[in-house]
This record gives structure tokens, sequence and C-alpha cells, in this order.
């Protein structure tokens, strides 16, 4: 049950219908009304809204029903019914500062923007649930294209391994120590390095390991080395400028 003129006359405009029948509480069956709006096909919703404020002006207490209807005429079970109360004195009805029900549109603009903004929260919601799958997918994706691109990797590498364990680490380790007519010329410039003995284990595990740790840091570390040696080749004072990286 409604309670106040105020509120009851702000129920009536959020229904914005031009018809409307006013009766004692529990008296709806008798068919005896206090007051109804004018029942003209040309009534509108403001003329039946300013007569209601008048006819509940002249109300002071008791409980009432109110039956609002589009069509002029209006009955119990067709229309729109409410129970209210008014329970003593108010500020008129006509009074521009309705507050209303708490909570309450008070207008079918009102109701209107109130479903507008909830309609408006429910589209961002789906949107940003579809941007949250969308992201889910691409992660997806990614995840998977980088397992075949780590396939690809550890197949490029069990390839060099393979051409590595074909020819041979000791036969690699061994041309870097061989000596003889195949060896390279000395730079000029550059002072002559003492030549390993072709039997020393430690030197050969030496250049074993930095073999080893160039290849899982450098994929194309062989390349790397020719290209330093041939900087060094044609500067010989490069290798000074290596050493202050160390």
């Amino acid at each position: 049950m409604i309670l106040g003129k105020q509120n009851i006359i702000a129920w009536f405009e959020s229904l914005d219908v031009p018809y409307w029948v006013l009766f004692a509480k529990g008296k709806v069956e008798s068919g005896n009304p206090i007051s109804k709006s004018d029942d003209r096909d040309n009534a509108t919703v403001n003329n039946a809204i300013d007569h209601l404020r008048k006819i509940l002006d002249l109300e002071s207490r008791g409980q009432f029903t109110l039956i609002a209807s589009p069509k002029n005429n209006v009955t119990s079970r067709g229309g729109f019914r409410q129970d209210f109360e008014i329970n003593g004195p108010e500020t008129s009805t006509a009074s521009s500062a309705n507050p209303g029900i708490f909570g309450m549109p008070q207008s079918i603009g009102e109701l209107d923007e109130l479903t507008n903004q909830r309609a408006q929260k429910m589209i961002e919601s789906v949107k940003l649930e579809m941007q949250l799958q969308k992201l889910k997918d691409e992660n997806e994706v990614l995840k998977k294209e980088n397992k075949e691109l780590e396939k690809e990797a550890d197949k490029g590498a069990n390839k060099f391994w393979e051409a590595i364990n074909g020819i041979g680490l000791d036969k690699i380790i061994g041309a870097f120590m061989t000596k003889g007519p195949q060896a390279a010329p000395a730079v000029t410039g550059v002072p002559p390095v003492a030549e390993p003995p072709e039997n020393d284990h430690g030197y050969a595990l030496r250049l074993s390991k930095v073999i080893s740790i160039f290849q899982e840091n450098d994929p194309d570390w062989l390349d790397t080395l020719e290209k330093m040696a041939n900087k060094i080749q044609n500067d010989p004072s490069v290798i000074k400028m290596f050493k202050k990286f160390l």
C-alpha cells in the first residue's frame, strides 16, 4: 500500500494513462466511486493528473483504491489498481517538489531513462565478456604457436647435433688442434701463438667446453666465430677491443 497523496499521484503519473476511478478501500465492487476522471475520448494525461490532484486535496485521511486505465471504460479487472492511504494533511500535491516513493521512477520519462541505463549496463557487460573471451582465445592461439616454434627450434638443434655427431666432435676438435701444412698462415702483425700439444687432454676439454657454450647460446656460433676471425684478420687491433668487453 502506498502512503500519501504525492506518492499515489507519482504512481499514476508513471503509468502515463488518461483515465482513473477513485474508490474508498473495499468499495470497488459496489460500483460507487468517490470520483473519476473525464471519460471523453479526447481526454489527456495532464488533465487527468490535475483532476486527481484536486480531488485528493479534498481528502484529509482514509484508505482508498485508485484504478487507472488507458481506456475510458475503466474496470477493476482491466486497469492498473493500487491501494493507498492518506493519514494527515500534506503539502499541496500540486507542488512541483514531489519526492515520490524512494527509488521509484516518478514519470514515464524517468522510467525510460532508468530502463535505458540498465540496458546500457547489460550491453557493456556483454561487450566486456566478449572481449575477455576474445583475449582468452588469442592467448590459446599464441600458446599453440609458441609450442610449434619450440618444436621447430628443437628440430633445428637436433639436426645440428646430428651433423656434429656425423662428423664427430673429436674430429672437429682435432681439426682445431692439428698442426701441419693445412694450418692457417699467421696474420701479419700478430705475435705468434704457441701451438698446443697434440695430446694435451686439458686443452681439448677446454676447447670442447667453449664450443658447447657457443652452441647453446648461439645457433649460428660457427658463423659468428668466422666473422670475428675475419674482423681480426682485417684489423688485428680489433682483438684488443674484444678483450675490453671481457
